[in-house]
């Protein structure tokens, strides 16, 4: 039976590749501007990002990662209803920006909140496939964590306060589009294919993670895991790359952009085999799809004719490369329990490819011969979107589990307390004999599904 339906992605994959426009305009601003046969197709997006996982998944937890899409895509139309929306594009389309800092310095939109006119529900429209997908990574990568009303609540926040936020900033009149005129930082903070929007949320989901307890390494694990249902992973990759290229900004220089990915993805898929046929003798089908995914977004910051093809195809390469070693790294060295691949995907890689621009892009970047402003302009980027989707989760997550442990630790103290004056023969106190009404907190409950 699952056999049956895994194979309705297949005419699915036929209407698709029917769709005659493969750009969605660059700016949501009309009914008219969103064509609906690209819109459908970038929905290809998520739902390939999905097969890949679940062909990654083994045993029970494939139907669990199944059900996510789905998830993720109600948490995006709910998110987007509440606030995301506005907090995202308020300034740039509603004329709302908040500047406490002078203008320039936007830090987010404040307008457009549970509204519904025709023009905030194209923008939703337009933003919910990459929303879906940024939705993705705390709902999966925290499976087995936390309580599964967690994983939901930890993505409802991504979407409804840290995605929006970023958003506005990189592209929805906030400060770091506008580097260049406040600071003299090149064109500022440039992210043309919006990779830092799912960035934040991955961080965010590393965060919690790096907070929560985790479990010991494997000694034995070997450095990559076999995809379980390889066709799954295959033909995820390729419903992804298709989706995405369906995201691409629409202009002039869009075939540009969709060469310039294809010769990446390229280069990823090429030297993901090769290391697979150097770790084990064959080439692995699950690296090489998630590696697609790989090559288009290591390239999809810098704008259409930034990148040469041979700098794309190398990007790729190195991407490709290093897919398998970063899984590794948070699987077992970090001793995350995560071979999904998607704090290395869009995690790392996504933030390797922000700072492409100010390296290789012809416009500004530091090895084709400019100065660092553009270089400057995307690391103090990618250190504020840190700050914002990492290091912040983390610390609230932290001090949450903190606060929770305080009445387990009272109790033990007490108990402690009345041990110390038995042996020596003194009666308690009646503070010491006193119960802390809050029940103990059990700090391995947040590793039950």
């Amino acid at each position: 039976m699952k056999r049956g339906i895994s194979f309705l992605w297949a005419p699915l994959l036929m209407l698709a590749l029917e769709m005659p426009v493969w750009a969605a305009p660059a700016t949501p601003v009309a009914g008219n501007d969103l064509a609906t046969s690209a819109y459908l197709l970038a929905w290809l997006w998520p739902a390939g990002l999905a097969l890949v996982l679940v062909g990654i998944s083994e045993g029970w937890s494939i139907s669990d990662v199944a059900a996510m899409l789905p998830i993720a895509m109600a948490l995006a139309v709910l998110a987007e209803l509440l606030s995301a929306f506005g907090l995202h594009y308020g300034g740039a389309l509603l004329g709302a920006e908040w500047e406490p800092f002078g203008p320039g310095w936007g830090l987010l939109g404040h307008a457009g909140l549970l509204a519904s006119s025709e023009l905030v529900s194209v923008a939703m429209l337009y933003d919910l496939p990459r929303l879906t997908v940024a939705l993705l990574p705390p709902l999966v990568v925290l499976r087995g964590r936390v309580w599964p009303w967690a994983r939901y609540l930890v993505a409802l926040i991504c979407g409804i306060l840290l995605y929006p936020v970023a958003g506005n900033w990189v592209d929805g009149g906030g400060w770091l589009a506008r580097l260049g005129d406040t600071l003299g930082l090149g064109a500022g903070f440039v992210d043309a294919g919006l990779v830092s929007l799912p960035l934040v949320t991955t961080l965010a989901t590393l965060g919690v993670a790096l907070a929560l307890p985790r479990g010991h390494a494997t000694p034995d694990a070997p450095e990559l895991r076999p995809a379980y249902l390889p066709l799954h992973v295959l033909l995820g990759g390729v419903l992804g790359l298709l989706g995405w290229l369906a995201l691409l900004p629409g202009s002039d220089g869009n075939i540009v952009l969709v060469v310039t990915t294809l010769w990446a993805a390229a280069g990823a898929v090429l030297f993901a085999a090769f290391y697979g046929w150097l770790s084990r003798g064959a080439v692995e089908p699950g690296l090489i799809g998630r590696g697609l995914l790989a090559g288009a977004l290591v390239v999809a910051a810098a704008p259409a004719g930034e990148l040469s093809l041979l700098a794309a195809f190398v990007l790729g390469a190195l991407a490709g490369l290093a897919l398998a070693p970063l899984i590794y790294l948070f699987d077992q060295s970090l001793r995350l329990r995560e071979q999904s691949g998607l704090l290395a995907l869009l995690g790392v890689i996504g933030a390797l490819a922000l700072l492409v621009p100010g390296l290789l892009g012809a416009g500004g970047g530091l090895l084709t011969g400019h100065d660092g402003g553009q270089l400057y302009a995307q690391a103090l980027g990618l250190l504020a979107l840190g700050l914002w989707g990492g290091v912040l989760p983390w610390a609230v997550t932290t001090l949450a589990r903190a606060v929770s442990a305080l009445p387990a630790q009272l109790r033990e103290r007490a108990e402690q307390e009345r041990l110390r004056l038995a042996a020596v023969g003194q009666e308690p106190s009646a503070e010491a004999l006193t119960p802390v009404d809050a029940p103990p907190a059990d700090d391995e409950s947040l590793n039950r599904p």
